[in-house]
């Protein structure tokens, strides 16, 4: 895995308009390369980051999640990137992070690196804990 310059963030999005811009902000200071795929949001998502150097697809209408990724990779495909990171658009996984992610995809180029939020992991629903 090389520099974070041949890395995409890939952001989907479906009605985040709270939340996106610090989103997209906060990977774009450890990424040059975002890609965000709005969901056929119907608020002001895409207008609270129209004015920010990202890749946006939209879908017109909702296709969920896993689509909305499965958009971003084909994307990502077609750029000149090593790698693609990817981030939810509601502000749950920290851009911080993205460094050590990056750091852990240098040690082990072979793999896929997982990020696990393990904090208060005894607190959670054990349906949670089998989910995740």
């Amino acid at each position: 895995m090389s520099s974070a310059s041949r890395i995409a963030v890939l952001i989907p999005a479906l009605n985040e308009e709270l939340r996106i811009r610090d989103v997209v902000e906060g990977a774009l200071r450890h990424c040059p390369r975002v890609i965000l795929v709005d969901d056929g949001s119907t608020d002001q998502t895409l207008a609270r980051i129209a004015d920010l150097p990202v890749t946006v697809i939209q879908h017109a209408t909702r296709q969920g999640k896993g689509e909305g990724l499965r958009t971003g990779f084909r994307a990502a495909l077609g750029e000149d990137i090593d790698g693609v990171l990817t981030m939810d658009g509601d502000g749950q996984h920290l851009a911080d992070d993205i460094p050590r992610l990056l750091a852990a995809a240098r040690e082990y180029p072979q793999h896929i690196v997982v990020g696990a939020r393990m904090k208060k992991r005894a607190q959670q629903p054990i349906h949670r804990r089998l989910a995740n």
